[in-house]
């Protein structure tokens, strides 16, 4: 018998935690960040999803791509030296597949 709820536990909680659960699906979010004032690329900014440990860094290009974002509302934030920092606000569902374009302002 305890064997059998082992077994009951352990499936329930692949079927809570699965791919097919709303909760955990992702998307992709990419965009394009340059210098307001020269529209020039800026590199080496710091894209982060606002509370959780997502972010990468735009390459030489200005150029950022953020996997496993979770879908819905989120806040992006944008931060570079001697660039003010920037967030926004941002609904998944509504930009997919969309490059997002990024003005920073510097201090």
């Amino acid at each position: 018998m305890k064997w059998l709820i082992v077994l009951f536990l352990a499936f329930s909680n692949f079927l809570a935690f699965g791919n097919g659960d709303p909760i955990s699906k992702t998307t992709v979010v990419s965009g394009i960040v340059i210098d307001q004032h020269s529209s020039e690329s800026l590199t080496g900014v710091r894209v982060s999803v606002v509370g959780t440990d997502i972010f990468t860094f735009s390459d030489r290009d200005g150029n950022f791509i953020l996997d496993q974002v979770p879908t819905g509302n989120i806040e992006l934030s944008f931060q570079l030296v001697s660039f003010k920092p920037e967030v926004k606000n941002l609904n998944t569902t509504e930009v997919n597949n969309s490059t997002l374009l990024i003005n920073l302002i510097e201090r």
